[in-house]
């Protein structure tokens, strides 16, 4: 989560030279936004990677396809 609050914030400052990260939510902060992307059409099949905050080495991480997961 830190790594993905400093890459936008990079995003903004300096534009195109940070986008190279996939599309990221931070939970709970953007998830009406995350629901609203989700439910958009033509991402009914799309796997999203759910890391918890502040563990490491892999520890925790999921792949979800819908909410129910989440």
């Amino acid at each position: 989560d830190n790594l993905a609050r400093l890459i936008k914030k990079m995003k903004q400052l300096y534009g195109q030279i940070y986008n190279f990260t996939p599309l990221t939510y931070i939970l709970p902060n953007e998830y009406k936004q995350f629901i609203n992307y989700f439910n958009k059409d033509g991402n009914e099949k799309t796997l999203w990677i759910c890391k918890p905050s502040d563990l490491s080495r892999g520890r925790g991480i999921t792949i979800i396809d819908n909410m129910d997961d989440l």
